[in-house]
């Protein structure tokens, strides 16, 4: 994603380990925010739509990942964060502000931060990956990732998601709103949505519970 000539890297945190189960989490809402969000809101709204977990094999932790969904909320305080950040003009802080809501309507976007125990598996964007990602939801439906790209990981990110370790990689992962028959993957009756992460390697889902 660029704004005024600066990259904006969606790219999302966890400061919890979770497990990837998402129970001890309280639901969220992929509504619109009701209030104005700020910029010192940011921290909170980041950790609360940021999912944790990790892949144990043969007593090695074969993956840790962290991700956040990038929702409305998310995006408002996204863009009041880095406004403030770089004392953004308000043409420049309308302008991320507009991209990040065409983003909304067009995908689920997730930045995703992942370490593994041997760096070639740390793959997600390579085309012949280890790792198939895929969102899904409480009712079985499923769709794959439309694409995965990945980040450089500079000071903006690292301030921005403190999550980001030394030898974690980060990743922009996007998917369909719409199933391949045309109906939407999130309706009004959708509980949950899941982020999938499965292969040779093992598996784990992290999970966002929706009110």
């Amino acid at each position: 994603m660029t704004s005024t000539g600066e990259r904006v890297v969606v790219v999302l945190p966890a400061l919890l380990l979770l497990a990837g189960c998402g129970e001890s989490t309280p639901p969220v809402s992929l509504a619109p925010p009701a209030a104005r969000v700020k910029a010192s809101d940011y921290d909170g709204v980041r950790d609360r739509w940021t999912r944790s977990s990790r892949i144990i094999k043969k007593l090695d932790t074969t993956l840790r990942v962290h991700a956040t969904l990038f929702s409305p909320e998310v995006n408002a305080a996204y863009v009041a964060r880095r406004a403030q950040m770089f004392k953004l003009p308000p043409a420049d802080r309308d302008r991320l502000a507009r991209e990040l809501e065409r983003q909304w309507t067009e995908s689920f976007v997730f930045l995703i931060s992942a370490a593994t125990i041997d760096s070639s598996w740390n793959d997600f964007d390579r085309k012949r990956s280890v790792w198939r990602v895929s969102l899904a939801t409480d009712r079985g439906d499923q769709v794959a990732a439309s694409s995965i790209r990945g980040e450089t990981i500079d000071a903006t990110l690292k301030e921005l998601f403190p999550f980001i370790e030394r030898f974690h990689r980060a990743y922009t992962v996007r998917f369909p709103k719409l199933l391949p028959d045309g109906s939407p993957l999130v309706d009004s009756n959708t509980r949950e949505l899941r982020l999938r992460f499965a292969g040779p390697l093992g598996q784990t889902d992290l999970v966002w519970r929706l009110r």
